[in-house]
């Protein structure tokens, strides 16, 4: 769709010009009449006015256009004696007539497409640290701040790009990366397809790293491409610094020599800083000087042989006063050792009574406050390291706890940033966990926590991450295995945020998924006890107050019929305790299992129990890991069910055989008879301890209950089953709790 220029001007010969160069991409209003030019600009939305000098009093032309349309840019075209008046009078811009039309049509392409809107990104793109580019479907630069500028070295001020080639520009930008070629034709790729591009890495030829993200913007029919460029150089490097911390530390904490502290220092300092001169100072035994112990190949092939150096020079002071030095150009200290030296900064930093560490570069000034902050790490480490080794059966006690610690401890040191993502997991992570601590880096540890547990630990971690320090509250949760299990984890945090090297929070987690089984397993065994307490207290008072009374009678009368009324309530009480001596054991936890045939032990435990003239029926092919002992005794139970309750009615009714089969897709089994079936009550409470609606002790169904749910199994009892009696199923999972 075209937009529409509004020209306010009388002069034919430069309409006639302006309509031929523009008429392309523009409607051309004309009009030579202020009044005119101001109700048009209100109708028809013009994107742009230009303003010829030929118009009458020029300057208020434009300041009564610009007054009433102040989101719509007004060019001024005259001879150039008027420029000042006419911007003063709030022009955006002034044209020189005797320049070629082809100038003009570049401004106007440059206001109307987006003026309004290039004004807004302006003021909000210059203040974020990220280089921005806009781009219009002519591969014209339109939109650029400073930080692109600065970042790809393409000039000293944005304006200087604004109308570029953006073709140009990246074939100069090409020069800087890598792989340039690539880089060209990712590039095209990218802007042919229009489609949004997230977070892309470009390494360039000095060593820095940009994230690239580009958005395709489309408005008012115009195409435009979006680039943001972001200098992650500084992120990688920690993340750098971080892992060589790490693994010197690592190498420290296992030296078994002073020799092997030197070598895991200097080679640290050397691999992760990059400068030029490496090495470890110690002090001779006389005190007078500081000799060399550990140094790099760079500082033996620059220096021949490195030198003592004594305690009146720029090591010794840092070794006497136990401070780090910097020292921008070595040549201008007064305590310079050489004034020769080809070194022009260094660094120094104590480490204890053991010596100094120290670095040099041929730069001035080249050690920055992170470099530091890496260098006190490692020479804090370093030093701990060196005391422990002067110490020997300290050395050995500490290295034992430093290796259970590392590699055989139970909890999990994790780094994170502030949104949650992973950057470092230790080691233990794969004994516990199963993963990889590298799989895990990147990845956002809140994915891995349970859905239900998540809003719950994610609030606790932003909390704790608002205050620095480590904080006492222990947080429970369930976190997800390799294997798709969730386990029981317990955390604690410390909020890193201010550490330069950290900058985010430290969690220390510990397995607890034993502990939680123990406490449910003692709430059930507290449960059971409290059953156990209910049935003891009403279930053997009856019969005990029976034994009590009719022996007193006994005793009164010398009857000997009480005395055999007592022998019964004796033997129901002990038909009661052997029940419940059942049912304890059932609830306990299976440990020898083993993978059994089912239709097997249903037969082995049909000929322990009496059951008349029942007969059994047995199609279950189903395979299970139980055990043995207590499958059997889950078998005796149903059975004895259902020839004390199945067969209470007559005739069709009464109990004829029971059944044993496998539910569909071999995922357990069922024990079913022919009987008169559950009624209502029995229904609702068949596995409630004590319910009875006979003469039986009431835990016969409780106790396979209890087996089933030792197993990991869970059992649903039919009212009536394919035979018209009761039914219970039981549904295998794949392992035993």
């Amino acid at each position: 769709m075209k937009r529409k220029l509004l020209a306010v001007c009388s002069d034919d010969d430069f309409l006639g010009r302006v309509e031929e160069e523009l008429r392309e991409s523009y409607i051309v209003i004309q009009t030579g009449d202020l009044e005119e030019a101001l109700e048009v600009a209100g109708e028809e939305a013009v994107d742009c006015i230009v303003c010829h000098h030929d118009v009458t009093d020029g300057p208020r032309c434009v300041s009564e256009l610009d007054e009433c349309y102040p989101n719509t840019p007004v060019i001024a075209a005259g001879t150039g004696s008027d420029v000042m008046e006419h911007l003063e009078a709030g022009a955006d811009d002034y044209f020189l007539v005797e320049q070629p039309v082809e100038a003009l049509k570049r401004r106007v392409d440059v206001y109307a497409r987006g003026w309004f809107e290039s004004k807004v990104l302006e003021s909000l793109i210059e203040n974020i640290p990220a280089g921005v580019l806009v781009v219009d479907e002519d591969r014209r630069v339109t939109l650029v701040n400073q930080r692109f500028v600065e970042i790809w070295g393409l000039g000293e001020l944005a304006d200087d790009v604004v109308g570029a080639d953006d073709v140009e520009i990246m074939d100069e930008a090409a020069e800087k990366v890598v792989e340039p070629e690539d880089w060209v034709e990712t590039t095209e790729r990218i802007i042919r397809e229009f489609t949004d591009v997230t977070h892309t890495e470009l390494v360039l030829e000095d060593g820095s790293v940009l994230d690239r993200i580009y958005v395709p913007v489309e408005t008012g029919g115009v195409q435009r491409d979006l680039w943001v460029f972001r200098d992650v150089t500084r992120y990688r490097e920690r993340e750098r610094q971080l892992r060589g911390l790490h693994q010197a530390t690592r190498r420290l904490i296992e030296a078994d020599s002073m020799e092997e502290v030197y070598d895991a220092v200097v080679e640290a300092t050397e691999e992760v800083l990059e400068y030029d001169t490496v090495g470890l100072y110690t002090p001779k035994e006389d005190g007078d000087a500081l000799e060399p112990a550990k140094f790099n190949e760079a500082a033996n092939e620059l220096f021949g042989e490195v030198p003592e150096l004594p305690m009146e020079s720029f090591f010794g002071e840092s070794y006497r006063s136990g401070e780090l030095l910097v020292e921008d150009d070595v040549r201008e200290h007064e305590l310079v050792h050489d004034p020769d030296t080809p070194l022009r900064s260094e660094v120094a930093v104590p480490l204890g009574s053991h010596g100094v560490l120290g670095s040099g570069s041929r730069e001035v000034a080249a050690y920055r406050d992170r470099d530091l902050d890496f260098l006190e790490i490692l020479a804090a480490n370093a030093r701990s390291a060196l005391d422990r080794l002067e110490h020997e059966r300290e050395v050995e006690e500490r290295e034992e706890w430093y290796s259970a610690l590392i590699e055989t401890s139970n909890d999990i040191i994790t780094v994170l940033d502030p949104d949650g993502t992973i950057r470092y997991q230790s080691p233990s992570v794969e004994r516990i966990m199963g993963y990889a601590p590298e799989e895990m880096e990147g990845d956002n540890t809140f994915d891995y926590v349970h859905p239900d547990d998540r809003e719950r630990v994610l609030q606790e971690f932003m909390e704790g991450m608002q205050e620095p320090g480590i904080h006492d509250t222990k947080v429970e949760y369930r976190y997800r295995a390799s294997d798709g299990s969730y386990r029981w984890m317990e955390s604690i945090g410390s909020s890193r945020l201010g550490d330069p090297v950290v900058e985010g929070g430290v969690v220390n987690s510990r397995d607890i998924t034993e502990r939680k089984e123990k406490e449910r397993e003692l709430q059930r065994q507290k449960e059971r006890l409290e059953e156990f307490a209910g049935v003891v207290s009403h279930d053997l008072r009856n019969p005990l107050s029976v034994l009590s009374g009719r022996l007193e009678l006994a005793l009164d009368t010398g009857d000997i019929e009480h005395v055999e009324s007592a022998r019964d309530a004796a033997d129901r009480m002990e038909a009661l305790v052997d029940s419940l001596l059942e049912l304890a054991r059932a609830g306990a936890v299976v440990s020898d299992a083993e993978e059994v045939d089912v239709e097997k032990m249903a037969r082995t435990a049909w000929v322990n129990v009496p059951t008349d003239d029942v007969e059994m029926s047995m199609d279950c092919g189903v395979t299970v890991e139980a055990d043995v002992d207590r499958l059997v005794q889950l078998f005796e139970n149903l059975y004895r069910n259902a020839v004390e309750h199945a067969g209470d009615g007559e005739g069709e009714e009464g109990l004829t055989t029971v059944y044993v089969g496998g539910l569909e897709g071999g995922r357990g089994f069922y024990v079913e008879d022919d009987g008169v079936g559950l009624s209502e009550s029995a229904l609702e409470r068949a596995f409630e301890h004590g319910y009875t609606e006979g003469e039986g002790s009431g835990l016969g169904l409780a106790i396979v209950e209890e087996i089933a749910e030792a197993h990991g199994w869970t059992v649903e009892a039919r009212e009536k089953g394919v035979h018209g009696g009761a039914r219970f199923e039981f549904h295998v999972d794949e392992s035993p709790k």
